[in-house]
């Protein structure tokens, strides 16, 4: 399931969550970690970021926690 440039551009994703969807492509599942070193940023910003791709319902949360990943949405 790929989302196009004017759904990103509608859904406002930025460039480095763009980059985690392209890494879902590939990977069954991104947690905070993966996230920071994928983009260089801190933790609080991967955190805030993969937490806005949930909310807008283009990523699945699982576990709790230290433990948490992010899924594709409907890629179960």
């Amino acid at each position: 399931k790929e989302i196009d440039e004017e759904k990103t551009h509608q859904l406002n994703i930025n460039k480095r969550q763009q980059q985690a969807l392209s890494y879902l492509k590939d990977s069954a599942s991104i947690n905070t970690r993966t996230y920071m070193k994928l983009n260089s940023i801190s933790n609080k910003t991967a955190f805030y970021e993969l937490k806005d791709l949930a909310d807008k319902h283009i990523l699945k949360k699982e576990g709790k926690g230290r433990s948490v990943t992010y899924r594709l949405k409907g890629s179960d």
